[in-house]
C-alpha cells in the first residue's frame, strides 16, 4: 500500500513537471543560480561559496518564492481534477497526500537548485577545495550539508503553510502571502553579529549562520521547526472546515 502511495505520489510530481508554470519555476532557478554564483568571491572554496549562495537573503527569497509558487501550481492543477479527488475517502485524506506531493515536488526543486549551483561553481572556481575551514566549532563540509538540510525543511514547512492558506483563502491571496514572505527574507534588519538567543523570525535560520556555537545552532534550529509546525497544524485544522465546490 505504501509503495503505491509514493508511486502515485511520483506521478503526481511528473505531471507537475510538464506544466508550463514548473518550467517557469526552472527557469527562475537557474537566473538565481547565476545570480549567487557571481556574487561569490574568486577565492572561495567550494563549499565555503556553497554556503555564502545558500545564505543569501536574496537567493533564499527567491528560491523560496519558486518553491511557493509551485505550491499554488499543484493546488490549482489537482483543485479541478475530479476523477482524482474522488478516489479519496473525504478532504484530509487527499490534502495529506497533497502534502506529501509538494514534499517531493519542493525537495526536487531544491535539489535541482544545488546541482545547478555546483555546476557554475565548478566552471567558475574549479578545484578550490578547503577541507580545514569551521563553522560554529564543526567542518565547513558538514556544516553547509547541515545548513542546507535546516534550509530545506524550513522552505518546506513554509510551503505547507502557503498550502493549507489556499484552502482558506485563494491563490491570489496566498501569491501575495508568498511575496511578502519572501520580501521579508530580504528586508528584514537582521540586528546581531553574533546569535547568542534565540530569534523568532524564521530568516535567521535560512539567511543567517553566525551562531555562538552549534549547540545553540541546533537547539534554535529545533525550535523555529516546531513553532512551524505548530502553525502549520492551526492552518491544516482551520482549513478542514472551510468548504470548497470541489471538496471530497
Amino acid at each position: 500500500m505504501k509503495k503505491k502511495s509514493l508511486i502515485r505520489e511520483i506521478n503526481f510530481v511528473k505531471n507537475n513537471i510538464n506544466n508550463y508554470k514548473f518550467k517557469a519555476v526552472f527557469l527562475i532557478l537557474i537566473i538565481n543560480s547565476f545570480y549567487g554564483i557571481f556574487n561569490v568571491s574568486d577565492n572561495k572554496s567550494f563549499f565555503e561559496g556553497m554556503l555564502n549562495i545558500y545564505s543569501s537573503p536574496w537567493v533564499i527569497a527567491i528560491l523560496s518564492l519558486c518553491i511557493f509558487i509551485n505550491t499554488i501550481n499543484i493546488y490549482d492543477i489537482y483543485k479541478n481534477n475530479y476523477s482524482l479527488i474522488n478516489r479519496y475517502k473525504n478532504k484530509i485524506v487527499f490534502k495529506k497526500e497533497m502534502s506529501k506531493v509538494l514534499i517531493l515536488a519542493n525537495t526536487l526543486i531544491l535539489l535541482i537548485s544545488i546541482m545547478l549551483n555546483s555546476i557554475l561553481f565548478f566552471f567558475k572556481s574549479p578545484g578550490l577545495f578547503d577541507f580545514n575551514l569551521y563553522i560554529s566549532g564543526i567542518n565547513i563540509i558538514i556544516y553547509f550539508f547541515y545548513h542546507f538540510i535546516r534550509v530545506s525543511i524550513i522552505i518546506n514547512l513554509l510551503s505547507l503553510f502557503i498550502y493549507y492558506s489556499l484552502y482558506i483563502f485563494n491563490s491570489i491571496t496566498s501569491l501575495i502571502f508568498s511575496i511578502l514572505i519572501s520580501i521579508s527574507i530580504i528586508l528584514y534588519p537582521y540586528n546581531s553579529i553574533i546569535i547568542t538567543k534565540f530569534k523568532l523570525f524564521f530568516g535567521y535560520y535560512i539567511s543567517y549562520f553566525n551562531f555562538e556555537n552549534i549547540t545553540l545552532d541546533i537547539n534554535f534550529s529545533i525550535i523555529q521547526y516546531l513553532i512551524l509546525i505548530i502553525i502549520d497544524l492551526i492552518l491544516f485544522k482551520i482549513s478542514n472546515n472551510i468548504k470548497k465546490d470541489w471538496d471530497v
